[in-house]
Formats: C-alpha cells, structure tokens, sequence
C-alpha cells in the first residue's frame, strides 16, 4: 500500500460507515486512478471534495437524501425569486430615475441610492444563469451573490457609502442559501418531478404583486431607498402574514398525513418572506399584536422544519453505525 493510498483511505473513513462499505472502494480506486502515482498527499482540491460530501452525508444534506432533495426542491425556486426582488429593488429602491431625489444622499454610489446594487446585479446574473440551464455557473454566481451582500456592510463602512436595509440583504441571503448548499444542483433538479418543478413560477406572482403594488404607491417625494425599504414593502407585503398562515395550514396538514418533505418545502419557502416581513415591520413601529404573530408564526414554520431535520438527522446517524 502506497502512502497516497493511505492517506486517501483516512479521508474516505470520513464517510457513513454504511455509505463507506457500499461506495469506498469505488471512491478509492477512482481517486487512485486519477492522481499521479508520484504525489504522496491527496490535492486540495480532492480533500476539499472529499471532506465537504462526507460531511453533507453525515448532516443528511447529500443530493439523494432528504434535506438535501428538499434543498433542490426550494433552492431554484428560492434562487428566481431573490433575483426578481433584486431587480425590483434596483428599480424601486435604487434608481433614481425612477423618483428624482429630493437631494442628493449621503453614500450614493452613481445613480443609485446606496451600495446595494453591486450584490443586486449579481442574483440577477445568477437567477438569469440558472433560467439558461447552467448549473455549475449558477452555483457560483449565488455564491458570490452572498458573498457580495454580506460584504455591503464592511464596504459601506469603509469607503461611506449607504447600504440597502439589513433584514433585506438578511432575506436575500436566506433565499440563496438551499440552491448553493448542494453541488450537484443540476443532475438532482433534472430528475426532479415536474410537479416539484412548477415551484419555479411560483416566485412571479408575488414579485408581480411587490412591483405592481410600487409602483402605484409613488415614491412621495422621498428618496427611493427610503420609500421602497420603509415604507413600499410595508404596505404592500402585509398579505404575506396571510399568506403563510394558509401556508402553515397546508403544512401542518401535510406533516399530520405524513408527507413531511411536502410540509418542510412549504415551511421553508415562507421562512424568508416572514424574515422579511418581521424585518420591515421591526425597522419601524410594531404593535405588541403584530409581534406577537410574527413570533408565533415563525416559531410554528421553525417547528416543522425542526421536526423534518430531527428525522433527517435520526436516519442519517443510523447509517453512519
């Protein structure tokens, strides 16, 4: 046995035991077969492979089991509509065109409000990617999409420029979350059923209702970033609490008749539009009654998807012994 076999099979003992006992050899040989014979240590890169699925196996988060297929269910329908609320909240939120500043903000970068569109235009470039079918591409892109919306803080801050509302880069980034945990996006999502497909309209609506609702509304003689993150979404977002109240029916509904995966894919898609909601309404006043449902509401969709991790998580430690 050679040292670079040796030090391959440490890494393949990261495995499941039972995933390990089915599929080792196969890894082994596979990496063996593809590597110079004169390297005594695994690549980065092989490592970094290596590590990174042995670990989603064991969180339960592989692309065949089931967090992992209901990342792939929610992650491009979760992807297309962060990509319409950016393209909304350039529109609205940024642009000047759209309503002539009643002076000039401090931190505006160009014609736009604040820093916010250097991390807008990314998720449109990642929701259009994933509209084209490119699924590697697609990955990298909402990677990058969080990445630059959580770097809006720092550079904010270091070069003074203004920042989009932090629950709304918050929402973003929970919506690129599901499609950037799972590599094998593509492969997973082409196999996927159609009924499960046609999640992917599902983001227009509701994007439709947000731009429509705007744009009715008239930015008032308030700058664009203040009218679109405190006030628009305010007053055109309060069905959302009815919305996820139905939503939650179905849910619990769904999770009764033992259908949990159904009953997560519904939680976790209302999950970010809550966050967005508890944020708009804790920007500003909020009533101690419409606290209260936001708390009970989010507590409920938490518990569910509680309820399906703690499944997910009980089967996954039954195959790792």
């Amino acid at each position: 046995m050679t040292t670079l076999e040796t030090h391959y099979k440490w890494l393949v003992r990261l495995y499941p035991t039972a995933y390990r006992e089915q599929r080792g050899d196969e890894i082994l040989s596979t990496l063996l077969e593809s590597t110079d014979s004169e390297r005594t240590w695994p690549s980065v890169g092989d490592t970094v492979d290596l590590v990174g699925h042995a670990l989603r196996l064991r969180l339960g988060v592989g692309e065949h089991q089931p967090l992992g297929r209901l990342f792939v269910i929610v992650g491009p329908c979760q992807l297309v509509m962060a990509s319409l609320m950016s393209v909304i909240a350039v529109v609205f939120g940024e642009w000047s065109p759209f309503s002539p500043w009643p002076w000039v903000p401090p931190g505006h970068l160009g014609p736009f409000f604040t820093a916010g569109p250097i991390a807008y235009f990314a998720w449109i470039l990642a929701g259009i990617s994933l509209l084209l079918d490119r699924p590697r591409l697609t990955r990298r892109l909402v990677g990058l999409s969080i990445v630059l919306t959580a770097a809006l803080v720092p550079i904010g801050h270091l070069f003074a420029l203004g920042r989009p509302a932090m629950f709304y880069l918050l929402f973003l980034v929970a919506l690129g979350i599901p499609y950037v945990a799972v590599p094998n996006q593509g492969l997973v999502w082409r196999a996927t059923r159609w009924s499960q497909k046609a999640l992917l309209a599902t983001p227009f609506l509701p994007a439709a209702a947000i731009a429509l609702g705007t744009a009715r509304l008239g930015a008032g003689g308030s700058g664009p970033g203040d009218f679109f993150y405190r006030y628009a979404l305010g007053a055109v977002a309060s069905w959302i609490t009815w919305i996820v109240v139905a939503a939650i029916v179905v849910a619990m509904i769904a999770v009764i008749a033992g259908r949990r995966l159904l009953g997560a894919t519904i939680a976790l898609l209302c999950v970010p539009w809550m966050a967005l909601w508890m944020g708009n309404h804790f920007s500003s006043y909020v009533s101690p009654r419409d606290a209260m449902a936001g708390f009970v509401l989010t507590g409920i969709l938490l518990l569910i998807l509680a309820k399906f991790a703690m499944t997910v998580r009980r089967s996954a430690l039954e195959q790792a012994t």
